[in-house]
């Protein structure tokens, strides 16, 4: 008896060897590359943004981490997956113990997944249109300006995400954002002092 099940177990391992080896195939899978994403946040790494309200400065250096080309097995046992990639942008500077003071990330392809954090400020998108991102939390709300100038300067294709503080948002900290398409962040705003911080 001890003898059939160990010639039985040996039959299966050598029928999952060879169907491994004959219908395993390694599929190319291209380095990260989202025009979208690249307009919206056009960052290179070394990057540095300066952000100033009054007098009072703030800067931003940034690390830009794209995914690169690789290779996955399909169409076998024990295959490891299928295509996607990533980019995560963030800044060395921290604000607190553990947080970066900027982070924007994204996992693709469909559905995406995108993610901004700037400093206590979060929203999530699900892809990207002409206006901008497309938000997928409710307590965020978008707008769209095809022309808008701030700190003296005029931008085309600003979107301004705000965080809604009537529905419990009431922390202290970002609650807008100004997105501009070929720029980035021109601009943020704090709650509740309303201080604006403009892109220099």
């Amino acid at each position: 008896m001890k003898f059939i099940f160990t010639l039985c177990l040996s039959f299966t391992a050598a029928f999952f060897d060879n169907c491994t080896t004959c219908s395993c195939k390694q599929v190319p899978c291209g380095a990260f590359n989202d025009t979208s994403f690249s307009q919206w946040f056009p960052y290179n790494a070394g990057d540095q943004m300066i952000f100033q309200s009054n007098s009072i400065s703030d800067t931003f250096s940034l690390y830009v981490d794209p995914s690169a080309a690789f290779e996955v097995s399909q169409g076998c046992f024990g295959a490891n997956g299928s295509c996607f990639a990533s980019c995560h942008i963030y800044s060395n500077e921290l604000y607190s113990s553990y947080d970066r003071k900027l982070q924007v990330s994204i996992y693709s392809p469909s559905p995406k997944n995108i993610s901004l954090d700037l400093y206590q400020f979060n929203c999530q998108a699900t892809d990207f249109a002409d206006t901008g991102l497309v938000l997928m939390d409710s307590t965020s709300h978008s707008r769209y300006y095809p022309l808008m100038n701030i700190g003296g300067k005029s931008f085309s294709n600003v979107q301004l995400i705000t965080k809604d503080t009537a529905a419990g948002y009431k922390n202290a900290g970002t609650y807008k954002i100004f997105l501009a398409k070929n720029v980035g962040i021109i601009a943020y705003e704090n709650y509740p002092d309303l201080r604006l911080w403009i892109k220099q």
